[in-house]
């Protein structure tokens, strides 16, 4: 299989030792002003979008997501590396605008 993302499953997540929490980075930063007015607009669960510090946090269905300006992302509440590169593709969907 051709991986489109390099995800790391870090450790056990804190909030539910049967998941992961994962790693991974896009292609590209984000500009955080769009970031954080899609993520507004879209009416994501649970946002916290500092454009100074640079990082977005929000909830995706049961998950957990933080975005870093420079591309990052780490995701909590993961089964496996198939649900990690699932839920990257979804958010990388939903924020393609904030690309830079």
């Amino acid at each position: 299989m051709n991986k489109k993302y390099s995800v790391r499953l870090v450790r056990p997540c804190v909030e539910d030792p049967n998941k992961y929490i994962a790693e991974s980075n896009f292609e590209r930063a984000f500009s955080m002003k769009i970031l954080c007015s899609i993520l507004r607009e879209l009416g994501v669960a649970d946002l916290k979008c500092s454009e100074g510090l640079g990082v977005a946090r929000f909830k995706l269905l049961d998950k957990s997501i933080m975005l870093y300006r420079r591309g990052r992302i780490d995701i909590r509440r993961i089964k496996s590396e198939q649900d990690a590169i699932e839920t990257i593709e979804n958010v990388k969907k939903m924020i393609k605008d904030a690309f830079i």
